[in-house]
């Protein structure tokens, strides 16, 4: 609160410049959220092409799917704890 040359308070907003830290963070804090969302949409389509694969002559294929799956699995947990030890 500032006070007037009346004697009164008035509300001041504080106006925080983009590259000031706390703006930056939450701003990361967003991306990081979005690109885990992606990674999510990413093992729920690897995964489903390889279903389609497992069980028949290229089941190398799904084995190798499955694999990227896993590697996804293990970078959406590294984006989830990257963002909670920024909060």
């Amino acid at each position: 609160m500032l006070h007037s040359a009346t004697g009164t308070s008035v509300p001041v907003a504080v106006v925080l410049p983009i590259d000031h830290p706390g703006v930056a963070m939450e701003s990361d804090l967003a991306e990081l959220s979005t690109v885990s969302t992606q990674v999510e949409d990413l093992i729920e389509r690897v995964t489903t092409v390889a279903e389609r694969h497992r069980g028949t002559d290229r089941d190398d294929v799904a084995i190798r799917l499955f694999e990227v799956e896993r590697a996804l699995h293990n970078a959406r947990r590294g984006l989830q704890s990257a963002a909670r030890s920024m909060r």
